[in-house]
């Protein structure tokens, strides 16, 4: 059993959306769609012959050569992440050398980041270029009409489901939650087959999760049902 959800990449109103890559990809080409996501990102003020959402969606051959060209022109981007610190110093290395491009990294919690960006467009500010948050906080930045929606020649390299159709995020990385016991105390051919196996009596105060992390239990909701779901934690 495992519930699993991805982690993705976006951006805000005269923003974007990323084509970052899903977890069963090499590193190295995760890095080049997340910086070619950056790039979009930064390079939205200097799209004069096309607007920025034609921009977005444009699948030319010489679309990405313009956005390092625009990038370089505005010098800087800046990105509102809940990434680990040493994977987003990572791919903020690797662009500067890549682009010559400086990138302002802001982290905090998917929820903060959320909150910041929300109270920004409230005050008419668009500070932050890019974000990588958790898919429940990146679908409230498009219900806040804060994502641009974007036509990547790497969405076909996505995991199937992934994409959500508005096209406003793409998956950056796919958490994969899984379960544990203690092998002293159950064995092996008592452990639980199907979820609802959970609310045997056997198991009552037996049972921990973690209890910070709602990535899982939105998708444990996703797949069982809100009732069924729920239903385990009752």
């Amino acid at each position: 059993m495992q519930a699993v959800q991805p982690r993705h990449v976006g951006a805000p109103g005269r923003h974007f959306h990323s084509g970052a890559g899903g977890a069963r990809r090499a590193s190295g080409s995760l890095i080049h769609r997340l910086l070619s996501a950056f790039l979009l990102a930064v390079a939205a003020p200097f799209a004069s012959a096309q607007t920025f959402a034609e921009l977005a969606s444009d699948g030319s051959p010489s679309r990405h050569q313009r956005l390092v060209q625009a990038a370089q022109r505005e010098g800087s981007l800046t990105v509102y992440t809940s990434n680990a610190a040493p994977t987003i110093q990572a791919l903020s290395a690797d662009f500067e050398k890549r682009y010559g491009v400086r990138v302002n990294a802001w982290r905090a919690s998917s929820a903060k980041v959320l909150q910041r960006a929300v109270a920004e467009k409230r005050a008419n500010r668009w500070d932050f270029d890019a974000v990588s948050v958790s898919s429940p906080e990146l679908e409230a930045l498009v219900r806040e009409n804060l994502l641009q929606e974007v036509n990547s020649g790497w969405h076909k390299e996505m995991l199937e489901g992934t994409l959500p159709a508005h096209r406003g995020w793409a998956p950056q990385f796919i958490n994969v939650f899984v379960q544990a016991y203690n092998t002293r105390a159950v064995g092996k051919q008592d452990l639980p087959k199907r979820w609802a196996d959970l609310l045997d009596p056997r198991w009552r105060g037996k049972l921990g999760v973690e209890a910070k992390a709602g990535e899982w239990y939105c998708s444990l909701l996703k797949n069982l049902g809100e009732e069924k779901g729920a239903e385990l934690f009752r």
